[in-house]
C-alpha cells in the first residue's frame, strides 16, 4: 500500500511538471510568433529617396545618421544630386 501512495505522488508530479512545460512552450510559441510578425512587418526590403529626406529636413548630418542605424536588409539609393551629399 505504501508503494501504491508513492507512485500516485509521483505521478502527480510528473504530471503538475509536464502541464508547466506545456505552458511555457506555448508562451514561448506565442513570443516566437509575435516576434516573427514583428520581422515580417519591419524587415522587408524598402527603398528610401535620398532627396526626400535631405529636402525634407534640410540635414545631411542626419542623413549620415540614418543610414548607421538603418538595418542592412533596407535598399538605399543614392542621389543622383552630388549637392544633397555634402
Amino acid at each position: 500500500m505504501l508503494t501504491i501512495v508513492s507512485g500516485l505522488k509521483k505521478l502527480k508530479e510528473r504530471r503538475a511538471h509536464a502541464r508547466e512545460l506545456r505552458g511555457q512552450s506555448n508562451e514561448l510559441h506565442r513570443c516566437y510568433q509575435d516576434m516573427k510578425a514583428i520581422d515580417d512587418r519591419y524587415n522587408k526590403p524598402q527603398t528610401y529617396h535620398v532627396d526626400q529626406f535631405t529636402h525634407t529636413n534640410g540635414n545631411a548630418d542626419k542623413l549620415q545618421n540614418l543610414r548607421a542605424t538603418i538595418p542592412r536588409e533596407i535598399e538605399i539609393r543614392p542621389s543622383s544630386d552630388s549637392s544633397a551629399r555634402s
